[in-house]
């Protein structure tokens, strides 16, 4: 497993919680895709903690749009756990902050 992507857990539930750090782009996000998508196989629900990464381009924001696909064709969801500040705005600027259930917490 790469160090960008890290398993918090996986819930009994269907929901696996996971880890996303530094940064996320063209490099790493074809890797990073792989893997969460084959975690995600067995999950209704995707939860990624944003907390500790600090950039995304344009191909980490299409790897969690895939994700979202993915899961919404069978009834699950993605869930961003708090994004930083930045990625956040990225976020909401692009759309995806209505896709994605974006959520804060302690």
């Amino acid at each position: 497993m790469m160090e960008e992507l890290r398993v918090l857990n996986k819930g009994a539930e269907g929901c696996i919680r996971v880890a996303l750090s530094g940064e996320i782009d063209i490099y790493n996000a074809p890797a990073i895709q792989e893997e969460l998508l084959s975690l995600a196989s067995n999950s209704n629900e995707v939860q990624i903690s944003l907390a500790d990464l600090n950039f995304i381009d344009s191909t980490g924001l299409g790897m969690l749009i895939r994700l979202a696909r993915e899961l919404k064709g069978k009834k699950g969801s993605v869930v961003v756990i708090n994004p930083q500040p930045q990625v956040y705005k990225l976020l909401e600027t692009t759309g995806l902050d209505s896709v994605l259930t974006v959520r804060r917490e302690d």
